[in-house]
This record gives C-alpha cells, structure tokens and sequence, in this order.
C-alpha cells in the first residue's frame, strides 16, 4: 500500500473526524431518552477491521470509548453483507468486553466497497431501561449479571437493510421503556447511514487505495506521538493504590492496585494486588485486555501535550495491561458488572496517581510536568427515578440527571467546580427538561456549599441537587454514587476533597442520611438531596496567592475565619492586609508540620490502613490466587480482615481461615 503524504493524511484524518462528528450531531438531534439527547451518553467511530478505532470526535458523547477493545466483536460475523448491522449488550456473551454492562447498546455495521469490508462504523447509547431488577436496569447490590436486564450477544439488528423483527421485539419486550429505546436505535441507525454515505464519498474523491493507507497510517502516526510522549517519562516503576467503596453490600472497601513500569517508549500496567470480584454489580469485565475503563482516560494525558494528535487507538499501542483473572477488573461470568463505571473510574484514577510520580520529578520528566491533577470526585452517580404517569397508566422510566463532582486541582491553575475530568462528559439535563419529562420538583441544583479543598491551587466543588417526589410510590435508583466513606486525594500538600452524602426529608421529623441508595420508594413531598464529592487540592495551602484567597472569600466558597486559619490570609472588608498575612503565614509555617507523603489521603484512609496494613493485605491476596477460585476470593478475604480486626491484629488467626492447599491437607 502506498504511503500518502503528509498533506493528504491531515487532510483525510480532519474527514474521518467529521464524518464521527457529523453522526454525534446526528444521534443527539434524534434520540429520544434525556440521557442520550441531553446528557450525551452515546458514543461513535470508525474502526479497522483488525478492530482498531481510527477516527472518533473529540467534541461530543463519551470522551474515552476511543480506546474500547473491538478486536472480538468485528471477528463474530464471517458472513456479513452490505446493509448489515450487528447489536449486542453483554461483556461476556462473545463481545469480548467492548459492551461492559447490558444498558450499553452496542451497534456495528460493515462498511464495504467492490464487494470487501473497508471499515466498520460502530455506536452505542446507554439505554435507561433494559429490563432487570429494578427500574434503569442498575441494583447496586444485584448478585449475577441475569439480574441487570436482557443479555444480547452479537445478533443481526438488521439483515442487508431490513430490520430484523424478532431481535427488536424481543429486545423491547424486555424494556420498560420500549418506544423511547426504538428511538434511540433508530437514531444510531440514521446516524450509521449518514457515515455509510460519507464513507462512499470520500472513497469516490479520493481513491479506495489512498483511504485505506490513511486509515492506517493515522493510527501509526498516533502511535508515534504516544511513544515519543512516554519516552519524556523516566524508566521505572510508579505504583499506587485506591479503594472501591462497597457499603452499600455491608462490606470493607476493595482495593484497586497499579504499577506502570515505563521502559524507553513502552509502558506496562499491571493491576496485580486488585481485589476479587465481589457477589455486587461493582465489577468491571475487561477480560485482561488493553480497556478503555482501564486507560482510557489517558486520552487527556496524551492529548495534553500534543494537543493536535489525532485520536485514535494508535495513541494505545504501546501500552500493555497485565491484570491476573478473578479481580474485581477481570471477574469471571456471571458476575454483575451494572455500577462498572464506579469502578472504571477508580481505576483511571488510581492509574494517574501512579502515573503522577513520575511526571513530577526531576530532569527528563519536567517536559511532562504540570499535566496531572490531584483525584477528582471519582464519583458518576445517576439518578433514575421509575414514576406512574397518571394519564396513561404506565410507568416511565428516565434518568434525573447524571451528578458528577469537582475535579481536582491541576498543578498550576484551581479546579473546575461540579465537573470532573475524566468522568466530565456528560452533560446537565436541563431543570426544565426533569420537570417536563418527570413527575418530580427540582427543589435546588446547585454547587455544593462545603469548602473547597485547600491548596495552592484549591480542589473543585461538588454539586447540590435536592429531587421532591410528587406522585405515589416513585422508585429512584442512584448508581455510581463513591466517596461516601474515602476522600479524594490531594497532592503534594494540598487537602484531600470532601466526602458525599445523601439525606431524605431533610428538615423534618423522618431525616435520615444514607450512605448510597440502591432502590429507595418516595411518597409526594418526600425529598432526596444529593451532595457529591469534592476534589483534592494541589500544593501548599500557605502558597496560594492572596489575591485568589479573597476571590474565594467575596465569592462565598470559603469564610474569612477560614482563610485566616487555612491560608494565612487576613482580610479586611474587600481588602488584604498584607503585613498581617505575612506574619500570620510565618506562624502558621513554625507551628505546622509539612503533610506526609506526596499524597493527601485523608484520615479515613488511614485509619483503615493502620487497621489492615497494605503489605498483610498483599500476603492474602497472593495465598488466595493459590489456593482458591476466583468466585469465592472475595470471600475469604473479608473473613480474613474480620478475623484480623477481632484479634487485634493477629496474622496466624486471619490466615487461618483460608482454604488448606490440596498438599496441606494430604500431610
């Protein structure tokens, strides 16, 4: 194949984007349900037929489905025809992890040319219904995927253009939203057509030859970006561990554990020491393979320092992903997988902290410092709410609104307030639109009222929403909702975020607070209201200028008591008092110990890890890989931590109730 210049790459490569965008704008102009048009949970490309994403928009759907794993899902078929489409929702029923839980709607459709495959066009919606149960398809606490909706494993949708009846009455059958989900598919459909034309044109214009080679060599040229961006980073081993919240099942938090070992311009990920999978929907199947709820959420890293590469999977070919099966990142079927996004999003975060050390130091990683922040709110939550519609008599189904926190504070500008990075995609759903499309008061929407977490550049907001039902017995989900129980953490002296909370009938005789909600029933006049996490703040709170502290006091985020006492900064009506701020941050600095560490983690983490230190956490987990299958680990581990903390810390007692190897109990 005959390599093209560099001209008509760019040319071809800026084609490619548009027509990924063109089918965005598509898909969010005929959608149906609030999630997809107003929140903008869909995504769209152009993929190889090896399976690699060559072409994806950087404006519009979900940011990081770029680096999705397509290499199974384009091999199921070996007798597709044009007009084809191929659906499928389920990690495990042969789609190789590209779908990665069931309300993922999964289309792909051959694009070809004299009589062959060019291409495929792929997307996909997050449908807010497919059946399961409870209402949005997502429990929390559910115990096996057969409980989390329909599973479709790669079926024609569509046979050489006719629409496949069966496989869409079957899939509307299972929903409780079936109108609103035809819609959707007929959105995706449409917007597949329009790239099947774009496709044909631009073969028309320039050739089937020189498409082909640009196909292949935008992936190429962002393969060189990638490895030209990681050999900036020093040769070593960076490593980082986090923890998945899981108190909604009564249960110790499961860790998430990293190393990325760069070596010249290759880097390995290897989430050894991860927790098992676990009897809740916290899984995430990536079947060990290169994940885009693994890395990702390295699109931002990379495209942080070469702004102008094009986006595509080559970005991910030198990265390798090591995870050993039975983790709570590589579960074995049926484990559910509902809430993956929460445990997605932790391990991207836990992947930057480790990535964080290295771009921080000195010499050859100064050409990639400055580009990762502090954690984020590390929290997706979803607000679905089932209602009966008094007109109809039917019950509706829709998503509130997807409630991110604040990101966390980058190390040379403050963070952005109620949107994290990596989980920042989605959109707000209007209040007016909640109110038209639910029977529900949007009592308030705003930031959270909490101080933002201290630092020479401060962690963001988290946001405030308060629901109020007003028909009888409306059903609300909450999936993805985290840090309720560990903080967000800061970096290199700045404060760790804050925690979130959710508190029903605030303000009367029935208040309670709730950690998370799996399926909680409203009566009219009942409220919920949803406080989501704050993020980490970056730097040393006494280095942060004081001019940006009295923005933060007129603009109400903190008190002057508490720039006085937190910053050092004494303030007199609008005005600093520099000479009092000078000697108050020397105070402060002779009677204040420096943080520990480079990371804040705040005090709940640590008091959980004076408890169960991470080393004896790693003894476990080595014997159970041993000795025990991977569905029953998680098992023996919280038995383990249980009888360790009864005893006071006793090693030999914890380790006592692991399974006896076969060759132990033959002796």
């Amino acid at each position: 194949m005959t390599p093209v210049s560099q001209v008509t790459l760019e040319i071809l490569n800026n084609r490619f984007t548009g027509i990924v965008t063109e089918m965005g704008r598509n898909i969010w102009r005929s959608s149906f349900t609030p999630f997809v048009k107003e929140a903008w949970d869909f995504g769209m490309g152009l993929v190889t037929c090896d399976g690699e994403m060559f072409a994806y928009s950087k404006d519009i759907g979900v940011s990081f489905m770029v680096a999705a794993p397509f290499e199974q899902a384009v091999r199921v078929f070996d007798d597709l025809v044009p007009g084809d489409v191929v659906i499928s929702n389920d990690p495990y029923l042969r789609s190789g992890g590209l779908a990665s839980h069931l309300p993922d709607i999964q289309l792909l459709k051959p694009i070809f040319h004299d009589g062959r495959i060019v291409c495929f066009v792929w997307t996909f919606i997050h449908s807010s219904d497919v059946g399961g149960i409870a209402p949005g398809s997502i429990s929390p606490t559910a115990t096996d995927i057969h409980q989390e909706g329909l599973r479709i494993p790669p079926l024609k949708l569509y046979r050489a253009g006719e629409l496949n009846t069966d496989v869409m009455d079957l899939f509307l059958a299972n929903s409780r939203i079936p109108l609103p989900n035809r819609g959707d598919l007929n959105a995706l459909n449409a917007a597949m057509n329009v790239a099947e034309d774009r496709m044909a044109e631009t073969i028309d214009r320039y050739g089937i030859d020189v498409v082909e080679a640009a196909r292949d060599q935008v992936l190429d040229y962002a393969e060189t970006v990638s490895r030209e961006i990681i050999t900036r980073i020093p040769d070593g081993s960076y490593r980082f561990h986090d923890y998945l919240e899981l108190d909604m099942i009564d249960m110790p938090p499961a860790r998430i554990s990293v190393a990325a070992t760069v070596r010249g311009d290759e880097m390995t990920i290897d989430y050894t020491g991860t927790d098992p999978q676990v009897r809740a929907a916290m899984n995430l199947a990536t079947f060990g393979r290169n994940h885009h709820f693994l890395t990702g959420g390295l699109a931002g890293f990379f495209l942080s320092l070469s702004p102008h590469a094009p986006l595509n999977k080559g970005l991910w070919r030198p990265i390798r992903v090591v995870i050993p099966e039975g983790t709570i990142l590589t579960p074995v079927a049926p484990a559910p997988v509902g809430v993956r996004f929460a445990t997605g999003l932790r391990a991207l975060e836990t992947l930057l902290g480790a990535l964080s050390q290295a771009c921080e130091g000195t010499g050859g990683a100064q050409a990639v410092a400055g580009v990762i922040p502090a954690a984020e709110a590390g929290i997706g939550g979803v607000m679905a709410m089932s209602v009966f519609d008094e007109e109809t008599g039917e019950r509706i189904v829709n998503v509130v609104s997807p409630l991110g926190g604040g990101s966390g504070a980058r190390p040379g500008k403050d963070a952005v307030d109620g949107v994290g990075i990596l989980a920042g995609f989605t959109r707000n759903i209007p209040a007016e639109v909640i109110e038209t499309e639910l029977p529900v008061v949007l009592r308030h929407y705003r930031l959270a009222d909490e101080a933002p977490a201290a630092g020479e550049f401060r962690g963001g907001l988290g946001r405030d929403m308060c629901v109020e039902a007003i028909v009888p017995d409306s059903v609300l989900t909450a999936r993805g909702w985290e840090r309720n129980v560990f903080r967000p953490w800061g970096r290199r002296g700045g404060a760790p975020g804050s925690l979130s909370r959710i508190i029903v009938d605030e303000g009367t005789g029935r208040e309670r607070h709730l950690g998370k909600i799996d399926v909680l029933r409203l009566q009219p006049g009942e409220t919920v209201r949803m406080i989501s996490a704050g993020g980490g703040g970056f730097g040393e709170p006494l280095q942060r200028a004081p001019e940006a502290v009295l923005a933060d006091v007129l603009n109400e985020y903190i008190d002057a008591g508490h720039a006085e006492q937190v910053y050092g900064v004494l303030i007199d009506g609008h005005e600093i008092d520099y000479e009092g701020t000078a000697r108050k941050r020397r105070e402060l600095r002779s009677r204040t110990a420096p943080a520990p560490g480079e990371f804040a983690v705040g005090s709940e983490r640590l008091a959980f890890e004076r408890e169960f230190p991470p080393e004896f956490h790693d003894e476990l987990l080595a014997e159970l890989h041993e000795r025990v299958r991977p569905e029953l680990r998680h098992y023996y581990l919280v038995r383990a931590y249980e009888i360790f903390r009864a005893t006071g810390g006793d090693r030999a007692a914890a380790r006592a109730v692991l399974p006896r190897r076969a060759d132990e109990v033959a002796s």
